[in-house]
């Protein structure tokens, strides 16, 4: 008996010909003549590899290495791989040096799914890096600035707005529903809906680009952003928010200032940041100025005075219910200092006067004192109450609504439930310095200092009692000059990314 075998074609591993594509993304853009392409992936990956090690090794490029460790990990390095991918090259033979580099970002691999997935370098563009406001739908202070500046630079320049990976450890394409959350939150497109998952967006990796850190970047962004800052050749420019975790470690939890120096360790290689207020951008210059003194160059640092714009379809000012409401907005976490406000209101309830209290805002860290004491005095028969997870439109008629909003922060980097309030035509009891301060400075607000329980009962009292005060400060809250989101973003992309300009 005569049997026959017929031939098995060969198939090539997914993570396989997706190395070979990332290679030869890396070579175009690094090589002045990429090798010619092997049919075989594996075979043309190995051919590529040799090529970038041995112009990272001529060149003694930091880049360059980063670089051809992306390509292969599909993971951004550390400075560690970085130095180390470098030395390696430069110090064994090109093959031992691809041997090596394969085994490494093997065991490195953060997330081993991301081996099959294939990379798009990005030359010369503007990558703002938009991952918590793509995954959340948290919408307060930063994510409010990002979701307002992004549209508007979407419709004005060619940006590239990415999130990262799962494990942190690369940029990816948004996806629609994502896409839909930074660039058309105010349509409202996101609502109720998730990504299809049956395509996973593909890997990004900026190429002499402008890496824009326009949100605060979580923790485990850090490792990543830092070599891409130091080492990847790519420009980073930074929206200063504030010092907080490191200026007012009392006010914050324990981990978060060794949180925050890490993201210090990013800001320090940067080649601008812009500060959302003369505040905050001092907060910045200081840090900036001590960097000569490690040998490295002071990032440019600027302000970009963040809006206090209204939207028109809210309506006119129109006082609601029997009683005047006192509006605070804002995270309740203990450097906005709402016990302040609770202390006061509970003095002036005592006094007689008539009045409610409404306190916008999630829970944050530090809350537990205040929820404990807000429900004592809500057992009591005191009108106050919390409302969280307000939209945009039921948040603006209580701007409107309200008799006064009290925000008498500790610290803040801008303070924009005073200025949103503030463009409402409500007035506000503000913070006598800093940010706060530099709002209170064009009218509408009644100024104190917080933590003085007094200064704020007195001016409560009054903005509560004298019906002409309160009216002079409407008046001057609706005389103030408008500053819009557009002009905001304007002069942010002129400060961070304009080269005209920076």
């Amino acid at each position: 008996m005569t049997s026959t075998t017929a031939e098995t074609p060969v198939v090539t591993p997914p993570h396989v010909t997706a190395l070979a594509q990332r290679l030869r993304a890396a070579a175009a853009v690094y090589l002045d003549a990429p090798p010619p392409q092997e049919e075989d992936p594996g075979a043309d990956a190995g051919l590529v590899l040799d090529a970038l090690v041995r112009e990272v090794a001529r060149r003694a490029d930091p880049a360059g290495a980063w670089l051809t460790w992306t390509a292969v990990a599909a993971a951004f390095p550390t400075a560690d791989q970085v130095r180390t991918t470098l030395r390696t090259a430069q110090l064994v033979t090109p093959a031992d040096a691809a041997i090596w580099l394969l085994e490494q970002c093997a065991a490195s691999a953060y997330d081993p799914e991301s081996f099959s997935r294939e990379m798009d370098v990005v030359v010369g563009a503007v990558v703002p890096s938009v991952d918590y406001c793509a995954r959340v739908e948290h919408h307060t202070g930063i994510q409010r600035v990002v979701r307002e500046t992004m549209p508007r630079w979407a419709a004005a320049h060619e940006v590239l707005p990415v999130a990262w990976t799962d494990s942190g450890s690369i940029m990816r394409r948004l996806d629609d529903v994502e896409s839909d959350r930074v660039l058309r939150w105010n349509e409202q497109l996101h609502l109720g809906r998730t990504a299809a998952g049956d395509t996973a967006p593909r890997l990004v990796v900026p190429w002499r680009s402008n890496v824009v850190l326009i949100e605060v970047p979580l923790p485990q962004l850090y490792p990543a952003l830092l070599a891409l800052a130091q080492y990847s050749g790519n420009t980073t420019t930074v929206v200063g928010y504030d010092a907080i975790p490191v200026v007012s470690t009392d006010l914050r939890p324990y981990t978060e200032p060794d949180h925050y120096v890490q993201y210090l360790s990013v800001v320090k290689h940067a080649a601008r940041i812009s500060g959302i207020s003369v505040s905050a951008a001092q907060e910045f210059r200081g840090f900036a100025q001590t960097l000569p003194s490690q040998g490295l160059p002071a990032p440019q640092v600027t302000e970009a005075f963040l809006p206090g714009e209204a939207p028109h379809a809210t309506g006119p000012l129109v006082p609601t219910g029997s009683r005047p409401r006192v509006l605070s907005v804002g995270s309740q976490e203990a450097h906005k200092n709402h016990l302040s406000l609770v202390h006061a209101a509970e003095v002036l309830w005592r006094e007689g006067l008539e009045f409610e209290v409404e306190m916008l805002g999630r829970a944050g860290w530090g809350a537990d004192r205040l929820e404990a004491r807000v429900r004592e005095l809500a057992d009591a028969g005191r009108p106050i109450r919390f409302r969280r997870g307000v939209g945009d439109e039921a948040l603006w008629d209580s701007y409107r609504s309200a008799r006064v909003t009290v925000f008498t922060s500790l610290h803040e980097g801008y303070g924009l439930p005073v200025a949103e309030s503030l463009a409402c035509g409500t007035p506000v009891i503000t913070t006598n310095y800093g940010s706060t301060r530099e709002i209170a400075d064009l009218g509408g607000c009644l100024v104190v200092d917080p933590r003085v329980d007094q200064e704020l009962v007195d001016a409560l009292r009054a903005i509560l009692t004298d019906d002409e005060l309160r009216e002079r400060l409407a008046r001057e809250a609706r005389e103030r000059p408008v500053r819009t989101w557009s002009d905001y973003a304007e002069e942010l992309w002129d400060q961070l990314v304009d080269e005209r300009t920076a």
